[in-house]
């Protein structure tokens, strides 16, 4: 496959992404060339209440995206890598309680190759419990987590290696709805208090605290 990637889906990969950093002139827009795709899986029930969906694969880019640092700034670098990946998605329905986890395996050459970005995380997932009341109030509890990143930054002439470090993000999350389209909700972040660098260059510190209202139409 061949797709065009605009610097709008960066900023919406990662908000924090700059074009300031472009002073040499690299080009914003690039495209990701697909050489090998290969992947299989399965996905079904068991009984009424759980579910799941496995799969692993191989790629090989001829030109993929990956985050970097140049300039003392977030970037996008392109090169060619291949990756080898597993994932799993398990769901229970037990209402009023619903549980969901999922885990994802990504090995690449990125490293290896001395390129001068950061590759995946080898290994990240999650667990999410949530209790609802009469579908009007949901309650939940949420932990998310990834291991390091290695990378290299360029120092002058020089490739410099670096790590972004592990996170474990651990959130509570709640919710009353007034009507079906209309509801308030509480999400609470990193309850604790790590350092979360999920883009290079931007840390999360401290426990975090949303509230928003949403209308549904």
């Amino acid at each position: 496959g061949n797709n065009i990637n605009p610097y709008s889906t960066a900023v919406e990969n990662n908000h924090h992404f700059s074009a300031a950093w472009n002073s040499a002139g690299l080009p914003l827009l690039d495209n990701t060339v697909e050489r090998v795709s290969a992947a299989a899986g399965l996905r079904g029930r068991i009984g009424s209440r759980f579910n799941y969906d496995v799969k692993g694969g191989w790629l090989l880019n001829g030109s993929a995206p990956l985050d970097a640092f140049r300039a003392g700034m977030p970037a996008m670098g392109f090169a060619r890598w291949q990756c080898a990946f597993a994932s799993l998605r398990v769901g229970l329905d037990t209402a009023p309680v619903d549980v969901n986890a999922y885990l994802d395996y990504k090995w690449t050459d990125v490293f290896e190759k001395g390129l001068e970005a950061f590759e995946p995380s080898r290994l990240n997932g999650g667990l999410s419990v949530v209790y609802n009341w009469n579908r009007r109030i949901f309650a939940g509890i949420r932990c998310d987590g990834a291991v390091n990143r290695r990378g290299y930054v360029r120092d002058g002439e020089n490739l410099l290696e670096t790590l972004i470090p592990w996170y474990l993000d651990l959130g509570l999350d709640a919710e009353y709805r007034f009507s079906r389209g209309v509801s308030l909700w509480l999400r609470a972040g990193n309850l604790m208090n790590q350092t979360i660098q999920r883009h290079p260059g931007y840390s999360e510190h401290g426990v975090s605290c949303t509230v928003g209202i949403s209308f549904e139409l």
